[in-house]
């Protein structure tokens, strides 16, 4: 048995960074109660650590854990200003991650391996989250400081293990179920989270020093063995059987790595490292972490890629900030790499227009489909096209038949190199046929796909995609549709409109939608059954959901989809544009529209003045190159914008929308001064009752643990509201705790909010989260109100008005994107939500212009 030291050798033995680390795992174990996915914690071992008695024991040993965290940083770095003082000429590495890049004192993990031969300054804390990253962005501070040129980036684990609380997102046992059929649908929005960190922390680095590569991994297969994080959870679950566990495992490192590889595929100065296999059955530390032979192989892996970095530098190495250079010199060598990396020539615009008055009735059973105004919106859009300087075409009516419009868009993909822009716009009717290629993601019986009803036959959307496909990375692709996009519009949308742009409209023009009646839609594929199955081949039978999602889709291209409504309403005609193209051409007003893409929307939405007809932005497939900042339909936007007219405002706020927030619903100010008391001495508010009398209690902790929240506990998500808390009064008692079929949704608000609370550094309060159906119909809020889907929060930050907080949040959504969704402004609380597209409210709040710097709100 080796001899005993005491507390004050093991702290003097980490105070010398000439320690080896392996010198000190031999009195450390792992902390098994205390640890955390990917963030190991540890304890001192009995057998080689005398542990102190006395009244200051447990203080002495807390510092001699903590110390080993500190010790692994330091030592790294002391390595990498030795190795820079040693007259090291290789590429100079930041590298930020989890316990794979920082695995402290038991392990040597991928940066130790690496740190033999390369200098790299390191960031890496056990159990660092994604967001927290992405929030915090050391790394790049750290690059301009060190003059790196590569950055390794290593997360996204403890997001597929829920931070502790897989089971919440999987199955029960069931024999009939494939291994990925166990990943429940909240299972791909954890995922969702992580690829949009990852994404955030690609855009820094593109940004803010252009001249870095970035290398991130994905995990290899774990080997579930009744760990914490993988193998008890399943078994919660009834999933009982190692090699089914194994195979669930598998599926979703599968994913994580097919998503993170798409990601990086998209991004020219980020690298993906496929580690699957790597480290194999045999030589897991742990259900997570690898041995130090597993983690060498993954090494091996990032230094074949370093090594062809390294081999394509040129010239002196980057000069470097601190006792190695200064940041003047170090700005002027990123900035002429930037300018070397710049493109030579602007890009091309290329439009394509197609207008359909009527269809062809020999294909499609004797209906002609007659509309009065398709033609002249393309004429219109061509004309809008050509003044924007694209190289426009339009295809009107019996021009416009399929093998023409698919011709030309191939050509368009043909042509445009990186930097361009392909510009389509179609007026017609929208339709459907059977799914023959199967590749619909539903969940009842009919599977069908939505199609464009050209001239001699209908487009399908999977085809489309596909052409979307055909595009190199870099252009950028913008499709205008005033269409229905689907016969379901017409069976399921609400009752035709009374009015448009306030004025009534006549029953004489009651049927002009854009969509094939139903009855229509049948006949037609069922007369070409044969030709639309044929036609299904040419296009892949890839899952839409996969298609659609800008982390696994093939298409490479940036797209965004402008529409003329909601799947669930109409598209309508007119005699002279059709109520979408009208209400674009009137905003637009020559180029006078000043905004982005999504003021744009706003503006068309207010322009057509009804709930009947809401156009959509649909973002799905937009990546890099971003352009829905962009002024619409600029092929160069970083020309000069014109000078404009008054900018117009954004759809007006309907009262649904305003009262997605309820002032008379909110905390009492007793109760809000009593969190932030609480918050100032880092108490954690707690509910009995919810802990006493709720069920699912213990499901949902689980569920916002699993979420990596800083700042925001359990119960503060299960605040009941004012009205329900009141007694005696109207609505006293009626408020629930929120269902667990929608527990997910609260999701990326409770992150979102979490990060506002990180920036604007005061305490907040959340007085308004989940409402049951009856209770907000009680307190009058909106019928659809995102709280009765647990998508929404009312706050207060303590010190701050709720004014100046609501422009300091429009901010981060608008400059920095910190999130898509609403934000309501009132008196005394701001509304946060993350619905999927951008509102705001009320109208001088819409109206008023966001300042360019963050504007931090006063403490008052």
């Amino acid at each position: 048995m080796p001899k005993k030291i005491s507390i004050d050798e093991l702290m003097a033995k980490m105070a010398d960074l000439d320690t080896d680390q392996s010198d000190l795992s031999q009195y450390f174990l792992i902390d098994e109660d205390a640890s955390r996915p990917f963030a190991p914690q540890f304890t001192l071992n009995p057998q080689t650590v005398s542990i102190p008695k006395g009244a200051d024991a447990a203080a002495r040993s807390a510092a001699a854990m903590n110390g080993a965290n500190w010790f692994a940083r330091m030592h790294r770095q002391g390595q990498f200003y030795k190795r820079l003082r040693n007259g090291y000429q290789g590429p100079i590495i930041v590298s930020e991650g989890d316990s794979w890049f920082q695995y402290p004192i038991l392990l040597r993990d991928t940066i130790d391996h690496l740190s033999d031969d390369y200098a790299i300054f390191s960031l890496g804390a056990a159990g660092d989250l994604l967001q927290n990253m992405a929030d915090k962005n050391e790394f790049i501070g750290a690059i301009r400081d060190k003059g790196a040129e590569i950055l390794l980036l290593s997360g996204g684990g403890n997001d597929l293990v829920a931070g502790g609380a897989l089971a919440l997102h999987l199955e029960e046992f069931d024999a009939n179920l494939q291994p990925a059929d166990y990943l429940l649908p909240s299972f791909q929005a954890l995922l969702d989270n992580a690829l949009v960190q990852y994404t955030r922390m690609f855009e820094l680095v593109r940004r803010d020093t252009p001249h870095v590569k970035v290398l991130c991994h994905g995990y290899d297969y774990p080997v579930p063995n009744k760990d914490r994080w993988l193998g008890k959870p399943m078994e919660s679950r009834g999933i009982k059987d190692r090699a089914l566990q194994k195979a669930i495992a598998a599926c979703m490192m599968d994913q994580f790595n097919r998503r993170l590889r798409r990601a990086c595929k998209a991004m020219p100065h980020v690298s993906y490292i496929d580690c699957r296999g790597v480290v194999g059955d045999h030589r897991w530390h742990d259900g997570l972490h690898p041995t130090n032979e597993g983690y060498a192989s993954v090494a091996q892996l990032f230094a074949r890629e370093i090594a062809k970095i390294a081999n394509t530098r040129s010239g002196p190495p980057i000069a470097r900030s601190g006792p190695f250079g200064n940041a003047d010199e170090l700005r002027q060598t990123i900035e002429a790499n930037a300018k070397v990396s710049s493109p030579t020539s602007l890009g091309k615009g290329r439009s394509l227009h197609i207008g359909l008055d009527s269809v062809d009735p020999a294909h499609y059973a004797g209906w002609d489909g007659k509309l009065q105004s398709c033609e002249a919106d393309a004429k219109a859009m061509e004309r809008l096209a050509k003044d924007n300087g694209f190289a426009s075409k339009s295809l009107l009516t019996s021009a416009a038949t399929r093998a023409k419009v698919i011709s030309e868009i191939k050509a368009a993909a043909r042509e445009l190199e990186a930097g361009s822009m392909f510009l389509l716009t179609v007026s017609g009717h929208g339709g459907r046929i059977p799914d023959f290629n199967q590749d619909e993601d539903h969940d009842g019986d009919e599977k069908m796909d939505e199609t464009l009803c050209l001239f001699d036959f209908q487009l399908a959307d999977d085809e489309l995609y596909m052409l979307w496909g055909e595009f190199r990375a870099g252009v950028r692709v913008l499709m205008v549709a005033d269409t229905c996009h689907s016969g379901s519009m017409v069976r399921a949308g609400p009752a035709m409109p009374t009015s448009l742009f306030g004025q009534p409209i006549e029953p004489k023009d009651q049927g002009a939608v854009r969509a094939m009646p139903l009855a229509v839609e049948e006949r037609v594929w069922m007369q070409n059954r044969d030709a639309y199955r044929d036609a299904s081949r040419s296009y892949s039978a890839i899952k839409e959901s996969v298609m659609m999602a800008p982390l696994t889709s093939p298409v490479k291209a940036s797209v965004l989809s402008l529409g003329a409504c909601k799947d669930s309403q109409f598209a309508t005609d007119g005699p002279d544009h059709g109520a979408f193209t009208g209400a674009l051409l009137e905003i637009w007003n020559d180029g006078q529209f000043v905004g982005d893409y999504r003021a744009f929307r706003a503006a068309i939405d207010a322009r057509i003045g009804r709930g009947t007809q809401t156009p959509q932005l649909f973002e799905k497939l937009h990546r890099a190159p971003n352009f829905i900042g962009d002024i619409p339909f600029s092929i160069n936007p970083d020309k000069k914008a014109r000078s404009v007219s008054p900018a117009y405002a954004v759809a007006a706020v309907s009262r649904e929308e305003a009262n997605e927030g309820h002032e008379t619903d909110s905390l009492s100010d007793e109760d809000v001064r009593a969190i932030f008391e609480a918050k100032r001495g880092h108490v954690r508010m707690r509910s009995g009752d919810a802990a006493l009398n709720w069920s699912e209690y213990s499901d949902f902790d689980a569920f916002i643990k699993s979420l990596g929240l800083q700042h925001f506990g359990t119960d503060e998500f299960l605040v009941l509201g004012g009205a329900h808390s009141t007694p005696g009064g109207n609505c006293a008692g009626l408020n629930t705790y929120p269902p667990r079929a929608l527990w997910p949704n609260i999701a990326a608000t409770a992150r979102a909010l979490d990060a506002v609370r990180v920036k604007l550094g005061q305490p907040i309060a959340i007085t308004n989260a989940y409402r049951a159906p009856a209770y907000n119909t009680c307190i009058d809020g909106a019928s659809s109100s995102l709280h009765m889907q647990f998508n929404a929060l009312d706050f207060k930050v303590r010190a701050m008005s709720a004014p100046a907080v609501a422009m300091a949040l429009r901010w981060l959504r608008d400059k920095d994107g910190l999130f898509v969704g609403g934000i309501g402004r009132y008196n005394s609380f701001t509304h946060i939500d993350t619905r999927g597209n951008n509102a705001t409210w009320f109208a001088d709040f819409k109206a008023a212009q966001v300042p360019d710097a963050f504007p931090m709100p006063p403490v008052v």
